[in-house]
């Protein structure tokens, strides 16, 4: 970003009868010549003072002519030696020079044979003088162009008054117009042609084409040639984007700083705009122009749409690596880094080497930049400890609210004005009234528009009826200004019906309808769909403005937005049916790998109904990616969500019963279709998937069903019942096309891989619908596990990541009812399964960054073996702690050189929690060992995104304490920088400061334990309840679970208090409380995460606080009805089995637990006990009796049933439970049924 320079060119010429030449030169001929030295790091401007001379009405008229005339002067001074003359056969005004101060300096500027005395001398000519024969400056950077009188031969006679002057005016005129057309070697003249009322397009063409080569040769005369090598073509395009959003940057200061002030809390920043057109990526650009400019900063700027092959890390890394291998004044170009140039993993690690090498050796400050990272096809974990890292988003909702971004705002009044400070103040002022003005994007066009008023815009303030000239411009300026709509595509195309007066209707709406329909063209391809030259399109491209109108990453111009895509489609457009024929012919005849053809070739075949392309390219699964990547189907598919539902519906008719049916088509289809899903539109959505779902259904009914085509059409069922489930009353549909799809499974699977894939995605989708746990436990055992035990849905080469899923699911039902013989065969199995499909990926990718994906779900199976095995002993603790510290070993470089994401480094966090707090029981020094590591993982790395620490001057000890109690205090004050929802980080910090607070919890008064790092309870509990405020607005992401920590932490809590026997009973019960409360969060959020037996431990102490003695005697009755409404079984059960007292609830409760524990036999027991008592209350005794004939049923015994039945008074057979019960026998009595079906849960409370 160093090195560019601005050339400013002056402009003079006479006004009225020059409009169309000053147009064309700014607007067509501008553009064009900063895109051309662009490469140059030249910055072209042309300075015409038509209408920016503003004057105070106030003045004399002696005075305002001095002021017009003094500005035109310093302006030429400050453009030498750059100067455009323009003449035509109108001299101009003649001012007195004594009055305007001018005659001294006329002996400096007038030739010795020049024609035309000091009184004779305009304003227009004193200017030429000045440019073109000033003795102290070289005047060979001027060219001056000479309109002749063959322009006007087409010009009325009566209308020539406006063009040609006549008396001495005309006779000045053409003794100046000779003198310059004597040979000079200060200058070169030109002699033209061209309309100046109305000109053919072709003469302005060629003009501008005359002026801007003359331009080019007169400027390169100037730059010199670059004493660097350009280190890469890609690094080159970044630095140019850069730059270009870097133009014309002006105010944002106050954000810049709020930047600067963010960084010094955290090295990561995130930019988002709260609306579209704020300018994040300009404001990106110019924090890496800043800090780029100083020599100890060393800065990286990345924008995937900058660069062909921007949406490539491996790309942006190499070249990165070529730049800081400069700047360590090493070796850099391709043979450099040719045996790692292919290896994304190696590119990343050797990069991050270099970062650190010219940290440490050149004492470099290390910045990254990346416009929205978030588009590109593979996003590496990018943190480092010491590199501030600056990215834009484009995000909102639950991910927004976790990265906690800088929010882009409207722009201040004081940055509106500074923006527009070159706009005439009463036309400034009324701008700035408009609505729209604080968008950085909507007041560039509207400034584009008052600065580019043209021919017709000068012909209206000259017929205006004001007598002073300032009042006919404002006036014509308020006029402009009103006619602005706020929208910004709305403006835009108002600017298009602006330049329709210079263009022509037709071009404008073939140039702008074919560029709102394609996703990208080139300026040949432009010029082939619209039939004028190549130059011209440029031309009229260049006036558009980069505001609307930029090259992509395959170097294709395109609208700056979707939206203006969209506007410009709609209404230019998708109404010509002509120009999309044409369109398509001319993609058609490009070569297939062309840009242009690869990016519309899709869209153009759908919408002029051809629609064999189309289907090939969605029967490759390579095509349509992912749903985030930016390619050619996916932009097709929102541009055709934009159009009338029926239009969309009729042409997706069209297509689908147009091509042959194959599963690669249907597949691609739906996934294709998933993009609806983006909008919010689930009806869209729906109905979409229903009218693909009808053709195949009628496939089907013709008997004309393959296989494959079946698992097409149960994948479809399954998509539209994720649609189903989203909406208040789809459950039943959704019941339904998940019935449908395992029905089509029964039929038409084949066992193999594919099929097996989708029957165990369709099985785990179903699973998850229930919302009752002993439904999805009866599912698995009646679904899953008879497959399972066949062997015949887990194939080894296969992919399935539901199938380990749906085996995690069963181990943990199975310890939540007590069943560990079925929990720890599933849970290794699992475990298995993950770490196959870890390895696997691992050796698919090996030149990729690690597949977070499949470390993750191994590491949480691991983490759910380690629950299963605290909940019911099996497997082993011994036997857990083998499987956690092998993959902890594994994982641990992965997480000490940052290969893991911030979600899957939080995973890991807890599970070294887990394993810590676990070996702690027994060992509570190893444990807290465990937790030192943690600790100092953390504080190496977490603290460097936090805070910055000065700990230079402390000793190790020191540092160690302070740098934990930063941690903490991190935790307790994590509002301060405005965020309320909680952090990966956030969360990685509470596990280490629980597991040790746990740990020494546990060891409270046994001895002291040895740690680097200070065990100070008070604060690591205050440090985990800062958590309390925090959520997670990402409902998906339970490692942003608050709930468990804090759960843990008031357990250690308590347990001290226990120690302690209670000393302060009221604070007691509110840490009940709260423990209550966030172990009822922690249960709905997810059942998976539980700790049952800490929960049964905190029920005792809440007995052994009220009776005031280490043991409890009795449970109330609302602590049981608790635990059956949390499914808390095993908790109960282990409270009371085995008691010989108790009260009738307590037996009562423990009989309903034995029954949904499916310990039928046991819950008989219990309420035959029951109801043999005399003189219980008789709504307590008959509620007995239901759950007895209850447990009676569930044990499949019918006839002891019947037989108990029989024995009812008729008032209780009356009784709708009762009823119930004896509907589901009769039901079973009449059919063929082996088994009996009854209601879920098992069993009622009182």
């Amino acid at each position: 970003m160093k090195n560019w320079k601005t050339i400013k060119i002056f402009v003079s010429s006479t006004f009225k009868d020059m409009d169309v030449e000053r147009d064309a030169l700014r607007n067509i001929v501008l553009p064009r010549l900063n895109e051309h030295f662009a490469p140059h790091k030249r910055n072209i401007q042309i300075i015409d003072l038509r209408h920016s001379v503003e004057t105070d009405s106030r003045q004399t008229a002696d005075e305002r002519e001095r002021c017009v005339f003094n500005i035109c002067m310093d302006e030429i001074l400050s453009c030498k030696p750059y100067f455009i003359g323009l003449i035509g056969h109108r001299y101009g005004w003649i001012p007195d020079m004594n009055r305007v101060g001018a005659r001294e300096q006329l002996n400096d500027i007038l030739p010795d044979d020049f024609p035309l005395a000091p009184d004779e001398i305009s304003v227009t000519v004193y200017e030429f003088l000045n440019g073109l024969f000033n003795r102290h400056f070289a005047n060979n950077r001027a060219v001056v162009f000479i309109r002749n009188k063959e322009s006007y031969q087409d010009i009325k006679e009566q209308e020539l008054s406006d063009y040609i002057d006549k008396g001495r005016e005309a006779e000045y005129v053409e003794r100046f117009r000779n003198y310059l057309q004597q040979p000079n070697p200060q200058f070169q003249t030109h002699d033209y042609t061209l309309n100046p009322q109305n000109p053919r397009l072709e003469e302005v063409e060629q003009w501008c084409n005359a002026i801007y080569q003359e331009l080019i040769q007169l400027i390169s005369q100037n730059i010199e040639e670059e004493e660097q090598k350009e280190i890469s073509p890609f690094v080159s395009e970044q630095e140019l984007f850069a730059h270009r959003m870097s133009i014309g940057f002006e105010g944002r200061e106050r954000e810049i700083e709020q930047c600067f002030h963010i960084w010094s809390k955290r090295n990561r920043l995130y930019i988002n705009e709260t609306e579209s057109g704020l300018g994040q990526t300009a404001l990106l650009c110019q924090l890496y122009t800043r800090l780029s400019e100083k020599p100890e900063n060393l800065c990286f700027f990345h924008a995937a749409q900058a660069s062909a092959q921007g949406k490539q890390y491996s790309t942006v890394f190499y070249n990165w690596c070529l730049i800081i291998l400069r700047a360590l004044n090493e070796e850099a170009d391709e043979s450099t880094l040719a045996p790692i140039a292919d290896n994304q993993k190696a590119l990343f690690d050797y990069f991050f080497q270099l970062c650190e090498r010219a940290r440490t050796e050149k004492e470099k400050n290390i910045y990254l930049f990346v416009d929205n990272a978030f588009e590109m096809n593979d996003n590496p974990p990018l943190s480092q400890p010491f590199i501030r890292i600056a990215e834009t988003i484009k995000i909102k909702g639950e991910i927004q609210f976790t990265l906690a971004p800088f929010e882009l705002e409207s722009l201040s009044i004081a940055d509106r004005q500074l923006i527009t400070r070159h706009i005439r103040h009463k036309a400034q002022q009324q701008l700035l009234q408009k609505p729209q003005s604080g968008n950085p994007r909507w007041l560039r066009i509207a400034t584009t528009i008052l600065e580019n008023l043209n021919k017709m815009d000068y012909t209206q303030i000259r017929n205006r009826t004001d007598e002073d000239n300032e009042a006919r411009i404002d006036h014509h300026l308020a006029t402009v200004i009103t006619e602005m709509p706020d929208d910004y595509e709305d403006l835009c195309l108002y600017w298009m019906e602006r330049l329709k007066y210079v263009f022509g209707d037709t071009f404008v709406d073939s140039y702008v309808g074919a560029l709102g329909i394609c996703h990208g063209l080139t300026d040949e391809d432009l010029s082939a769909i619209t039939g004028k030259n190549v130059d011209w399109c440029i031309y009229f491209r260049q006036m558009m403005g980069q505001q609307m109108i930029s090259e992509n990453a395959d170097r294709l111009w395109d609208f700056t937005s979707e939206q203006l895509n969209n506007a410009f489609a709609f209404s230019k457009g998708y109404n010509q049916p002509a120009l999309i024929e044409r369109l398509y012919t001319h993609v058609s005849m490009l070569p297939a790998e062309s840009p242009t053809a690869r990016n519309n070739r899709f869209i153009l075949s759908l919408l002029s109904h051809h629609f064999d392309y189309c289907t090939d390219y969605l029967s490759d699964a390579d095509n349509y990616g992912h749903l985030l990547l930016d390619t050619p189907s996916k932009q097709a598919f929102n541009q055709l969500l934009q159009l009338d539902r029926k239009l969309f519906f009729d042409l997706l008719q069209a297509w689908i019963t147009t091509v042959p049916p194959t599963y690669a088509f249907y597949h691609g289809l739906d996934s294709w279709c998933r993009m609806i899903i983006a909008t919010h539109d689930i009806k869209y959505y729906i109905d979409t998937l229903l009218l693909v779902i009808s053709h195949l259904e009628k496939i089907e009914r013709a008997g004309q069903m393959s296989s494959s085509l079946a698992m097409a059409l149960a994948e479809i069922y399954d998509s539209i019942g994720s649609g189903y489930i989203e909406l208040p009353d789809g459950e039943e549909e959704w019941e339904r096309t998940n019935r449908l799809a395992l029905n089509l499974c029964q039929r038409y699977a084949d066992g193999s891989p594919a099929w097996n894939v989708t029957l165990t995605q369709l099985m785990y989708n179903k699973y998850e619908g229930f919302a009752n746990l002993n439904k999805r436990w009866e599912y698995l055992k009646q679904e899953f596990l008879p497959l399972e035990a066949q062997g015949i849905v887990f194939d080894e080469q296969s992919n399935n990541e539901m199938y380990g899923r749906l085996l995690c699911e069963v181990a943990l039902l199975a310890g939540r009812f007590n069943q560990p013989e079925e929990a720890t065969p599933h849970i290794r199995k699992a475990y298995q399964v993950f770490e196959k499909l870890y390895k696997r990926a691992l050796k698919e990718n090996a030149k990729l960054i690690v597949t977070d994906h499949a470390l993750y779900n191994w590491m949480q199976c691991a983490l759910f073996m380690h629950i299963i095995s605290e909940n019911t002993g099996c497997p082993t603790l011994q036997d857990v702690h083998h499987h956690i510290a092998h993959l902890l070993q594994t994982f641990e470089p992965l997480y000490d050189e940052n290969r893991m994401y911030s979600g899957t480094r939080a995973l890991y966090t807890r599970l070294v929690a887990y394993y810590a707090m676990s070996v702690g029981e027994s060992d509570a020094q190893a444990g807290i060992e465990l937790t030192d590591t943690l600790c100092e993982k953390l504080t190496r790395r977490g603290l460097s995104i936090g805070k910055q620490l000065n700990l230079n001057n402390e000793s190790l000890e020191m540092k160690k304490h302070t740098e934990y109690m930063t941690l903490c205090e991190m935790l307790k004050h994590s509002k301060e920088i405005g965020n309320t929802n909680v952090t990966h980080l956030e969360m990685s910090h509470a596990w280490c400061i629980v597991a040790r607070f746990y740990i020494e919890s546990l060891h409270s008064g046994k001895g002291e334990l040895k740690s680097d790092y200070p065990l100070i309870p008070k604060d690591e509990l205050e440090a985990v309840l800062g958590l309390m405020p925090l959520r997670s607005t990402n409902r998906w992401d339970r490692e942003l679970d608050t709930c468990c920590p804090i759960c843990y932490a008031l357990y250690a809590h308590l347990t001290t208090m226990q120690e302690q026997h209670f000393p302060n009973p009221e604070a007691t019960e509110l840490f009940f409380k709260m423990y209550d409360n966030f172990y009822e969060l922690c249960t709905k959020a997810s059942y998976r995460y539980v700790n049952h037996k800490q929960r049964f431990y905190v029920d005792r102490m809440k007995q052994e606080l009220k009776n005031g003695k280490h043991r409890e005697e009795r449970i109330e009755q609302e602590v049981l009805e608790t635990w059956i409404e949390n499914e808390d079984y095993n908790a109960l059960i282990q409270a009371l089995e085995g008691k010989d007292e108790g009260s009738k609830e307590e037996f009562y409760y423990l009989g309903l637990a034995y029954m949904r524990n499916e310990r039928v036999d046991d819950a008989i027991r219990v309420y035959n006990m029951l109801v043999n008592i005399n003189n219980l209350p008789p709504s307590f005794h008959f509620s007995c009796k239901v759950n007895l004939l209850y447990a009676i049923l569930a044990s499949g015994r019918a006839n002891q049933f019947a037989t108990e039945y029989a024995k009812l008074s008729a008032e209780d057979q009356e009784d709708s439970d009762i009823q119930a019960l004896y509907a589901c026998y009769e039901a079973w009595k009449n059919s063929d049924q082996k088994q009996l079906s009854i209601p879920v849960p098992f069993g009622y409370m009182l």
